[in-house]
């Protein structure tokens, strides 16, 4: 007898189901929170990704996209930016009737430092890592004077 794949993977193989756990990993929830999600344990997510294809590629596209997104606000961090701000107002003339008032200005949001340093040390680790590993070869020799006046 053929072995019957069972009904919870169909289900979640449907497409509206696969755009579902998209959607969670674009939200950043783990492998583990997207199982709780479907009502299943984080290893039989697991075995569905390396099985089927179609989940793989939606809990990696949705990660992917969220990735990217995170990625870009922290670039937009490191090297400041600057906002249009809008502001409404609405005041009574002296007729009484209500006048709205926009007002836009452009605000600078300056550079962080913690997010440079961050993004340095994550896309240039040999020039920016906080660890340096000295490689140090060759003897040193010691000495110890007075060697022959020492008791047990």
């Amino acid at each position: 007898m053929p072995k019957r794949t069972p009904p919870k993977i169909q289900e979640w193989r449907k497409p509206e189901n696969l755009e579902r756990m998209r959607g969670w990993a674009m939200d950043g929830l783990t492998y583990a929170e997207i199982a709780a999600h479907i009502g299943v344990s984080g290893g039989t997510l697991s075995g569905w990704v390396s099985k089927y294809p179609e989940i793989a590629e939606a809990t990696a596209t949705g990660k992917d996209v969220t990735d990217r997104r995170v990625e870009g606000a922290l670039l937009k961090r490191a090297l400041g930016y600057t906002v249009e701000e809008t502001k409404t107002t609405v005041a009574v003339d002296k007729a009484g009737d209500k006048v709205q008032t926009v007002q836009k200005t452009n605000r600078h949001i300056p550079a962080d430092p913690t997010a440079m340093i961050f993004w340095l040390k994550c896309r240039k680790p040999a020039e920016w890592r906080d660890k340096i590993n000295l490689d140090i070869h060759g003897a040193i020799p010691v000495v110890i004077s007075g060697a022959d006046t020492l008791e047990d």
